[in-house]
């Protein structure tokens, strides 16, 4: 069947929507009755538009009285270009968290960070520290006699303000030097 007045071909369809207060469908900026057997022009692109508390899910195609074709679409656009039974699908939109949930959901996200960054943040002080005072100790070499060198490196290990390995590194160093000094005194 030929419509007089857009001269394009007539397709008899049917529009449903499922559920039925899921949404609506839009035919040519026109709401489309459900469930009503109309004549619409070959061409014709329909909106699924959905809901407040709903979202689109997909068109199914009823093709013939007993066959089922789903409509791959992510878009809720559909070209209507055959006769048949054509169903809108919406599902319910998963309920929004209260503003309370929220804020607890962001505290403990937030908590989590601080809580990993904190040890990180910690020992890269520690570790900065440890390295200025065995620079200090490491500029005393030479300064200093031998042995207020050697306390001042025992009282930050006790402090905990050098590891072990940075006090036996800075004992090498200091053998080394004043072995070389004593070494070159006495050559001379």
């Amino acid at each position: 069947m030929i419509d007089p007045s857009s001269n394009k071909v007539q397709l008899g369809v049917i529009f449903n929507v499922n559920p039925v207060e899921g949404g609506e469908i839009i035919c040519n900026n026109v709401q489309t009755p459900p469930n009503i057997y109309l004549y619409v022009d070959a061409g014709t692109t329909c909106t699924a538009k959905h809901n407040p508390n709903y979202y689109y899910d997909g068109w199914v195609e009823n093709v013939y009285h007993n066959s089922s074709v789903s409509v791959v679409s992510d878009f809720p656009d559909l070209t209507v270009n055959r006769y048949g039974t054509f169903t809108a699908n919406f599902k319910p939109s998963p309920p929004i968290p209260p503003p309370d949930y929220t804020f607890l959901f962001i505290t403990v996200i937030v908590t989590t960070i601080i809580g990993w960054s904190i040890p990180s943040i910690a020992g890269w002080l520690k570790t900065k520290m440890q390295f200025e005072h065995l620079e200090e100790c490491i500029n005393q070499i030479g300064k200093s006699d031998k042995n207020t060198i050697e306390d001042k490196i025992n009282g930050y290990y006790v402090e905990g303000k050098i590891s072990e390995d940075h006090r036996q590194f800075l004992k090498e160093r200091i053998s080394e030097y004043y072995g070389s000094v004593k070494g070159s005194e006495s050559g001379a």
